[in-house]
């Protein structure tokens, strides 16, 4: 009789959605999370898939109120933009707050230090969004919806770091509000 050795079993790996011990969620968005935990890539990059998902819920909210206020009520497009951005942070901060950073602040004074953070760090991107709308549409003659998409790649790749930087405890002690 032939002797088994270890080194004969071949290693299965388990999908992500396979080894899930807790109740699965089985919406459609959750199918999709799930398939996309199987790959290492995404794995090991939960946080920034997430991320990158409410920034993108964020970009829909700011693309619309950008269209609205300057297609239907006219509003000059620097101006949409602004405000729409505003819009854009308040979503982002909440769904960020719950979902991608799962912070959990100690008491209403850390809610109120980290918000500020979170705005500080969208003012930054807010400024260097609109200058890149500035140049994209007055200086490169570009349509302001496509200057806006490009201002929006380059300002994500920045803010993610300072976003990640703000809901890091042990750096929150940035602003604290008493």
């Amino acid at each position: 009789m032939k002797q088994t050795k270890l080194s004969d079993f071949k290693l299965k790996k388990p999908s992500f959605f396979n080894s899930l011990i807790v109740y699965k969620k089985t919406s459609f968005i959750y199918k999709i999370y799930y398939w996309l935990m199987d790959f290492k890539l995404f794995y090991k990059n939960k946080k920034t898939l997430k991320y990158l998902v409410i920034g993108l819920s964020g970009e829909i909210i700011d693309f619309s109120f950008l269209l609205l206020f300057t297609e239907v009520f006219n509003i000059f497009y620097l101006l949409s933009a602004v405000i729409a951005y505003f819009f854009a942070i308040i979503n982002n901060f909440f769904l960020n707050v719950i979902f991608t950073f799962k912070y959990k602040p100690l008491n209403k004074s850390e809610l109120i230090g980290a918000l500020f953070n979170y705005f500080l760090v969208s003012l930054f991107g807010f400024i260097l969004s609109v200058l890149l709308i500035f140049v994209f549409v007055e200086v490169l003659n570009i349509y302001y919806l496509i200057g806006k998409v490009f201002s929006s790649i380059i300002v994500f790749i920045m803010i993610y770091t300072g976003h990640n930087f703000v809901f890091s405890r042990k750096k929150l002690s940035i602003c604290k509000f008493n």
